[in-house]
């Protein structure tokens, strides 16, 4: 897999559980992924000096003073990837996919869930439109 297109290409074809690392040695750069649903823990290091990664399912077992406050989580829906490693989303979040289909149904007209209408013409989609970011 190389590049960003066939990267997302790629993880969006992969169903149910998974948090995964896989290296490639042609074009020497590491991916690591996690499903959308995050029930599958992965977090990653990249080291000061070297800017070498390093990445866990559990940061329980890791050996004592192994970058030990540099571990990050890699969130559901998200991957790592390229030499200078990048942290970037390929898919929704159980959440994220709720509040499009809030977004869709009142956008359409429709609202799927009478408590999130305040009753003053405020909605998700005249806020998100106003371009602030949707909480996530």
């Amino acid at each position: 897999v190389n590049g960003i297109k066939e990267e997302k290409l790629f993880l969006s074809e992969l169903q149910g559980r998974y948090a995964f690392f896989m290296y490639d040695g042609v074009h020497k750069q590491a991916l690591a992924a996690r499903d959308p649903s995050g029930e599958q823990e992965l977090y990653y290091c990249i080291h000061r000096e070297s800017g070498a990664v390093s990445f866990t399912n559990s940061l329980h077992d890791l050996p004592p003073g192994t970058c030990d406050k540099l571990w990050r989580e890699v969130p559901p829906g998200h991957y790592v990837s390229g030499r200078s490693p990048e942290l970037r989303q390929f898919a929704l979040t159980p959440e994220q996919l709720e509040l499009r289909e809030r977004y869709e149904s009142t956008d359409l007209g429709f609202n799927l869930d009478p408590s999130s209408d305040s009753g003053d013409g405020s909605s998700d989609r005249s806020r998100h439109r106003s371009g602030q970011p949707w909480d996530c």
